[in-house]
């Protein structure tokens, strides 16, 4: 930017004036008592007579609360709606006249908006915010605002059609995806379809395929994973089967200006394909002729803070508004898809075979009632695992917990190794050389203790083990091979991940201990045996969700051996060897475990059968967030609303978290619409009541939010 100011107002040429509805990224309780969640807020706009007017969709410069922000325009109005006088002046940005957000995204947005009782502005301003110059503050006014009009973001001069991109390069397809791809490519305009297909299917060759024909057809693609670390292999996949497509990712990890320039691109109609996570649904594309779903089942697409939405559904939507299929993968369906394609809304497409004429690997049990070990490995899987370097081959350690060992005890008096600002233990890790306890919750850290805090004991052992101690055991056990460990320890180096993943694939290394970001998206050839290790506690999980997802998880992970052909084996750890889950993960089909889960959420009255909301408010004492509920609760017309179970606050499982204790309110419903009928009465209720709220009052300072269709429990 440079150093000149633009004024919006001056005496040197007239000037026309237009009244503006603006989104602005506000959050909820900041909004005017009698202002709607999908309404903007009232600007004006002043330029010369040649200057073209704002329209609906585009992005403009704005001041909110004394701080300049980025607001789009909602529309015109023909007047203000509020006081004139306090009506402040907008500003396009120079580098986007002319560019306007597709209308699809803005409706996207007005639906995310209604349906997680959010304000319009935090739905879609984030998005797009990040992806922008941060504006400076004012100087002096806020009608003087710093604008850089030669700092292009869009060039102007670019044909705005999408480049041609008919290539295909992919394997020959199978009988299999011939089949699924040509029940895919029938399907131009809005439907969803479940593509399940065991792990190694070549589900992802048939998202190329429909892709290429979108592409022929002068269309755009969407395509999401759940996590960032997936992302880069995929963006390479794509490079390699549409090589003449113009692709570009979209996520919160990329640098920003390059995640400006993505951004742009996708607004001014120069790319093809986006890769990207959650927020990719939002992307600006214009002519969007696909969406795919990779992992629909993942967890991940449920955003955790901010708009809890679900980046899976809003694709589902996405695809509806703009009249394009959408093709969501996974082995291991969600039981919400899963139901639907059963019920025929959505059309199931399945592959049961994998495509590199390769079996799916066999399941071993290692009982550790026979084979006890305080190492985290049992001999059996230390056998394996020596077996597979003997022939030359890799393998896969999969512990979905980081760090050295969950707590750190004292073997006299039973001290734990607690945390002062959660409910919850301090997991010891071996960080640059030297012993910390962190807490994976608020991220403190502190040296162990020398001796016991309790009873003075200097004997503190670690209690179970983590990757880091999964690693050091097989340096130990296996002295040989070459071992390297995939965590988010590990990946917080910048290039970290992608690079034990390229050693990997280049079989520079022998055995990978990894978490969960190991379990999917991964493809290497000469990996044929994995062990599981301490999946046990997840069986008894409070979250009814607890075993689906642990189901997902094993498959998964089950799916990263033998996938080019060599016989792969899966060793499971347990002392629950007859649980039904592990008897599931042996069938071939996994249909009667589906329809075993779905009866007991029905009988339940559990999603996908009912519908759920939860409230939760945190406060520095326990008492004041649970008093706030249980006002919130008091003042609900209930009678109104007999549909809606409102149970009564409880503290979370978790009661603390970075010094801050938790506590929520549960609505339960068997109707959606009755659900959010409530909804609609309770979300402005309660924003009067926080405002309302005096510094005598219990619950004063109570911080809140809304989840809609919870994901845990």
């Amino acid at each position: 930017m440079n150093s000149e100011e633009i004024t919006l107002v001056t005496d040197a040429f007239p000037v026309l004036e237009q009244y503006l509805d603006v989104i602005v990224d506000v959050p909820l309780q900041a909004l005017p008592a009698d202002m709607a969640l999908t309404d903007g807020v009232d600007y004006v706009w002043r330029g010369k007579a040649d200057e073209p007017i704002p329209q609906r969709g585009s992005v403009v410069l704005v001041v909110w609360a004394r701080r300049r922000c980025m607001g789009v325009v909602l529309g015109l109005l023909p007047a203000p709606r509020y006081n004139a006088a306090k009506v402040q002046p907008a500003v396009l940005l120079p580098a986007l006249v002319g560019y306007c957000l597709p209308e699809p995204v803005l409706k996207l947005s007005h639906f995310a908006c209604q349906y997680y009782h959010r304000g319009i502005g935090e739905v879609l301003l984030p998005t797009i915010s990040a992806a922008l110059p941060a504006p400076k503050r004012p100087k002096a006014r806020p009608a003087a605002a710093l604008l850089d009009a030669s700092t292009a973001l869009v060039d102007a001069s670019t044909d705005r059609t999408v480049p041609p991109a008919h290539t295909l390069r992919v394997p020959a397809a199978t009988a299999e995806q011939a089949a699924v791809g040509a029940e895919l490519s029938a399907s131009v305009q809005f439907a969803v379809h479940l593509l399940y297909g065991v792990t190694g299917s070549g589900k992802t060759e048939v998202y190329f395929a429909r892709a290429a024909q979108a592409l022929a057809a002068g269309k755009q693609v969407l395509l999401l994973v759940p996590e960032i670390v997936l992302v880069p292999a995929m963006m390479a996949r794509v490079k390699r089967a549409l090589p003449h497509a113009s692709v570009v990712a979209l996520h919160s990890d990329i640098a920003p200006a390059q995640r400006r320039k993505n951004w742009a691109a996708c607004l001014a109609g120069q790319v093809n394909v986006v890769v990207g996570t959650r927020l990719a649904v939002f992307a600006p594309l214009a002519k969007l002729g696909l969406v795919v779903v990779d992992e629909e089942h993942d967890p991940s697409y449920k955003q955790q803070e901010g708009v809890r939405y679900c980046a899976r559904n809003l694709a589902v939507v996405r695809g509806q508004l703009d009249d394009c299929p959408v093709v969501l993968g996974s082995a291991t369906p969600s039981l919400e898809t899963w139901l639907k394609a059963r019920e025929g809304k959505y059309r199931s497409h399945r592959m049961s075979q994998r495509a590199k004429a390769s079996a799916l690997p066999d399941w071993a049990q290692i009982s550790l009632t026979e084979y006890p070990t305080n190492t985290g490995l049992s001999a059996p899987a230390i056998e394996a695992l020596a077996d597979t370097l003997a022939r030359g081959e890799q393998s896969l350690v999969f512990l979905n917990r980081r760090g050295y060992a969950p707590v750190l005890t004292c073997t006299a008096c039973g001290w734990a190794s607690e945390c002062g600002n959660c409910t919850s233990h301090m997991a010891l890790h071996r960080l640059r050389g030297a012993w910390k306890l962190v807490c994976h919750h608020c991220a403190v850290q502190a040296f162990p203790p020398k001796v016991c805090p309790d009873c003075g004991n200097a004997q503190l052992e670690p209690e179970g083990q983590g990757t880091q101690a999964i690693e050091q055991t097989l340096h130990e056990a296996i002295p040989a091979a070459r071992i390297e460990r995939l965590d988010s320890d590990v990946t917080r180096k910048a290039g970290q991940g992608k690079r034990i993943a390229q050693a990997m694939s280049d079989r520079e290394l022998d055995i990978l201990v990894g978490t969960q970001m190991t379990a999917k998206g991964h493809d290497f050839p000469a990996l044929s045996t994995v062990v599981v290790v301490g999946c046990d506690g997840a069986l008894f999980s409070p979250d009814y969700r607890g075993v689906e997802r642990l189901f997902a998880l094993l498959t998964q992970v089950s799916g990263r051996a033998g996938r080019a052909g060599l016989p792969g084996t899966v060793y499971l750890q347990t002392r629950q060897p007859t649980h039904p889950l592990f008897a599931a993960l042996l069938q071939p089909s996994v249909d009667d475990f589906y329809a075993a889960l779905l009866a007991e959420r029905q009988q339940a009255g559990l999603p996908p059968y009912g519908y759920q909301a939860v409230l939760r408010a945190s406060h520095a004492q326990l008492e004041s967030a649970l008093t706030w509920l249980a006002r919130v609760k008091r003042d609900l017309p209930l009678v109104d609303h007999p549909a809606v179970r409102v149970f009564s606050p409880v503290p979370m499982l978790m009661p603390k978290v970075a010094t801050k204790f938790r506590a929520q309110l549960l609505f339960e419903s068997d109707s959606r619409a009755a659900l959010h009928a409530l909804l609609n009465h309770a979300v402005p209720q309660m924003v009067a009541q926080s405002k309302g709220l005096r510094a005598a009052d219990a619950g004063y300072g109570v911080v809140w939010h809304l989840e809609v269709d919870p994901s845990e429990m």
